[in-house]
């Protein structure tokens, strides 16, 4: 069956759109749901995963959460929003400027005038002809900070949002780093009020972005670090759970001959290194090139055609287990072990050894087997014990 462009592109869309629930994504939801809720003393969240993971669906779906958990308060009052949304753009050229979520966040909630934003704070007098008059600067990073502030408090914004959290690293020193980072921390305490606790800022990131946040002790201890993993094919679970995943997204393909994908999951895995981002798009990918072509019998030819090469797979693997050591529970009680000595804890000593090793004899290597030697028995005029030979 042959479609036109336009219908293809309606019909890829409708694919893409498609919001596909699965055992990582419901439980990383859910996890992020409830510290958003309840964060005690922490004021921002970094979820991290690697590329391709699906970090911004989940973003999408997460706020698509709250809103439904918060819609009865916003009907109340129209004003409320609950969530914020930006992302993090990489510079053209030198370091990241910041200004960029703030302008994002003014987006998304649909803030007025954010080209007239005045930071009256911060007046400036001058003297024209003799006469003493006092201007306010205008637009500058300062002010769009300030009235980003004022319309989450406005607004009463729980949590805000920003994607490619990655990109902020991009500077030239970690000094610029630690003041971006800063900021970020800086700004979620100002959104505070009486009887209100700071609205959350939640960073998405890759395991690049970690990379660099630790060297910021004072960050990461107001910070929860919460990991997205990929589907581990060591673990049984996950495979059963990436196969169910391919299946429901092979079922959902718009087409009239469906391609078994469940029967060759294997290759799929191999060439997503099982983030499921990655799996999506190669789908959709395929999908598109298919429905041109106009024989559905072609699909998985078009999908190994696709494929990433399997050199960039090797890389990202590689990548992606080094980085997957740092959220590992044998790795992380190595670490322990090494923190506990820093701090001066006594290393800890094996108790069993003595129980399961005899104690050692000494000999002096003259006696022959079976010869006792002098002075081993206690010696009396009347013994008490006799001796069969």
């Amino acid at each position: 069956m042959t479609h036109t462009n336009i219908e293809i592109n309606q019909i890829v869309d409708g694919y893409r759109d498609k919001i596909f629930g699965h055992t990582n994504f419901t439980n990383i939801r859910d996890e992020v749901i409830n510290n958003i809720y309840n964060p005690g003393d922490f004021c921002i969240i970094s979820i991290i995963g690697p590329t391709g993971v699906g970090k911004s669906t989940l973003k999408s779906r997460i706020m698509k959460k709250i809103f439904e958990i918060e819609m009865p308060n916003m009907i109340l009052d129209p004003a409320y929003l609950p969530v914020a949304s930006a992302e993090a753009y990489a510079p053209e050229r030198g370091n990241f400027d910041i200004g960029t979520i703030y302008t994002d966040f003014q987006v998304s909630l649909k803030e007025p005038l954010m080209d007239k934003k005045i930071d009256f704070d911060e007046p400036i007098k001058e003297v024209i002809q003799g006469r003493s008059t006092i201007k306010f600067n205008t637009n500058t990073l300062l002010a769009i900070r300030k009235s980003t502030i004022n319309a989450f408090k406005e607004r009463n914004v729980k949590a805000g949002f920003i994607d490619e959290a990655q990109e902020m690293t991009k500077t030239s020193s970690n000094r610029e780093l630690h003041k971006n980072l800063n900021v970020i921390k800086s700004f979620s305490n100002k959104t505070a009020q009486e009887n209100r606790p700071p609205s959350i800022i939640v960073l998405i990131g890759t395991y690049e972005f970690m990379d660099r946040v630790e060297l910021n002790t004072q960050l990461t201890r107001r910070m929860i670090i919460i990991h997205f993993p990929r589907y581990d094919v060591k673990k049984e679970e996950d495979c059963t759970n990436f196969q169910g995943v391919l299946n429901v997204l092979g079922n959902a393909l718009p087409m009239n001959e469906k391609p078994d994908l469940l029967n060759r999951w294997d290759y799929f895995y191999e060439r997503t290194a099982g983030c499921v981002g990655i799996l999506k798009s190669w789908l959709t990918t395929t999908l598109k090139e298919t429905l041109e072509d106009g024989d559905e019998k072609k699909f998985m030819t078009i999908a190994e055609k696709r494929a990433m090469p399997i050199a960039s797979i090797l890389a990202l693997s590689k990548k992606f287990m080094e980085h997957e050591k740092k959220f590992d529970n044998d790795e992380n009680q190595k670490l322990q072990e090494q923190v506990r000595l820093v701090l001066g804890f006594t290393p800890p000593t094996n108790q069993n050894q003595d129980k399961t090793q005899p104690p050692s004899t000494k000999s002096n290597g003259n006696n022959r087997v079976g010869k006792r030697n002098p002075g081993q028995d206690h010696v009396s005029e009347s013994p008490t014990t006799e001796y069969k030979t």
